[in-house]
C-alpha cells in the first residue's frame, strides 16, 4: 500500500504551454474552498471535482487567477510547474496541481492531458486570464501536434499571447501582490 502525507495548505493549479525550451507557464490558478464548509470538502476531491458549483451539497470553490500570492511565491510555484512538465517530456500542454506550504509548493500531479471543457475545466480558465481565446488556444495545441508529426511549422509571429502577458523569465502573465 502506498502511504503519503497529507500536505496542508492552498491549492493551486498551473497550465503549461509549449513543448521543451519553449514551454511557458500560464498564471497560478489558485483554488479557494472556504466557501465550501459544508460540503466538508477543503481540496480538490473526486467529489468535488464531479459535483462543483451544486451550491447544495456546498460545493462552490471560488478561483482566482492570477492567484493571490506574492510575485516571488507565483514565480516559485510557476517554475516548480515548468521542471516538471520538462523533466516529465509532456509536450504541448500540461496541468500541475501543487499544494503550498509555508511558502513551499509541493507538485501533487502532472496531468499531461488536462481537461479543455470551457465551461467546466481549469486551464481554459488560465488561458483566459491571459486573454487567449479558446479557439487560439485549440488552434496552438493543433499546430503544436503538426509540427511533432513533421506536418507544419511553427509560426514565428503572431504570437497567441498578448505581447503584455510574456515576462523575461518565460512565465506567461503578470502577478499580484
Amino acid at each position: 500500500a502506498l502511504v503519503e502525507e497529507f500536505i496542508h495548505g492552498d491549492e493551486l493549479t498551473v497550465g503549461v504551454l509549449g513543448t521543451d525550451a519553449a514551454a511557458r507557464a500560464l498564471p497560478v490558478l489558485e483554488i479557494d474552498f472556504s466557501g465550501c464548509a459544508a460540503s466538508g470538502e477543503y481540496f480538490y476531491s473526486w467529489r468535488m471535482k464531479e459535483f462543483q458549483g451544486d451550491a447544495g451539497q456546498g460545493l462552490t470553490p471560488a478561483f482566482h487567477c492570477p492567484a493571490r500570492l506574492l510575485p516571488e511565491v507565483a514565480a516559485r510555484v510557476a517554475d516548480a510547474a515548468l521542471r516538471a512538465h520538462r523533466a516529465l517530456g509532456c509536450a504541448d500542454f500540461s496541468r500541475t496541481d501543487i499544494r503550498l506550504r509555508d511558502g513551499v509548493p509541493y507538485v501533487l500531479e502532472v496531468n499531461p492531458l488536462p481537461g479543455l471543457d470551457p465551461a467546466e475545466s481549469n486551464f481554459p480558465r488560465m488561458t483566459a486570464a491571459i486573454g487567449l481565446s479558446y479557439p487560439a488556444l485549440i488552434t496552438s495545441l493543433i499546430d503544436g501536434a503538426l509540427v511533432r508529426a513533421g506536418r507544419g511549422t511553427r509560426p514565428q509571429e503572431p504570437s497567441p499571447y498578448p505581447p503584455s502577458t510574456i515576462g523575461a523569465s518565460g512565465r506567461i502573465g503578470s502577478r499580484r501582490a
